[in-house]
């Protein structure tokens, strides 16, 4: 057997992450809605937000509609961009993932009802 074939991912070691762990994943539609959260705290428009990110208003409303997941760096980029630290996210996040779900209403709730 080669070293690599003895290897374990700490995954296998401990099991999978679950929400709420660090290093979980994060759910999109609460990524979304912190990232809207933090925007409106600091009173900038989704255009405001693409214009300092270099992007289209079009990624930033899916972004935070949960209709688009984002990497750390994406995350990263838009905190540095709304002048934000990690534990801010985190905060927001956290506060987000403590709310109960609401149902989406309107378009959205016909689409899904499909």
């Amino acid at each position: 057997m080669t070293d690599t074939e003895n290897e374990t991912t700490d995954e296998e070691q401990e099991g999978p992450l679950e929400p709420g762990d660090p290093g979980a994943p994060v759910d999109r539609v609460n990524l979304g809605a912190s990232i809207r959260a933090m925007r409106k705290r600091i009173g900038i428009t989704q255009e405001g937000l693409a214009d300092r990110l270099g992007v289209h208003t079009t990624f930033v409303g899916r972004l935070e509609r949960g209709e688009r997941g984002a990497q750390w760096r994406t995350v990263r980029r838009v905190l540095r961009a709304l002048e934000l630290t990690p534990a801010d996210f985190a905060s927001t996040l956290e506060q987000i993932e403590s709310e109960p779900q609401v149902q989406p209403r309107g378009r959205a709730a016909s689409r899904k009802a499909r």
